[in-house]
C-alpha cells in the first residue's frame, strides 16, 4: 500500500488543517454572555467569531480557486506544446 497514489480534492487537506483556527472560545464566550444576559459582550464575541470564521472560509475558497486556475493554465500550455511538436 505504500506505493498507492491517490488523487483527492484539495479540500480534503485544507479543512482538517484549519480546525485549530476555528474560534471556539469566542463562540463559547458569546453563548455564556447570552445566557447571563450581557448583550454587549454577546454581540462583540459573536461578531468577532463570525468574522474570523468567514475569513478562514474565504481563504479556503480563494486558494482552491487559484489552484484550479493554475492547473487549467498548466494543462492548456501542455496541450499547446504537444500540438506544436
Amino acid at each position: 500500500m505504500s506505493g498507492l497514489y491517490v488523487v483527492l480534492a484539495a479540500t480534503v487537506f485544507f479543512i482538517p488543517s484549519f480546525f485549530p483556527l476555528v474560534p471556539g472560545t469566542l463562540i463559547f464566550e458569546a453563548t455564556v454572555s447570552f445566557v447571563i444576559e450581557n448583550g454587549d459582550t454577546t454581540i462583540a464575541s459573536l461578531t468577532n467569531a463570525l468574522l474570523i470564521s468567514g475569513g478562514i472560509a474565504l481563504t479556503i475558497v480563494a486558494i482552491e480557486s487559484l489552484f484550479m486556475i493554475y492547473n487549467t493554465i498548466k494543462k492548456s500550455f501542455k496541450k499547446k506544446k504537444g500540438k506544436e511538436s
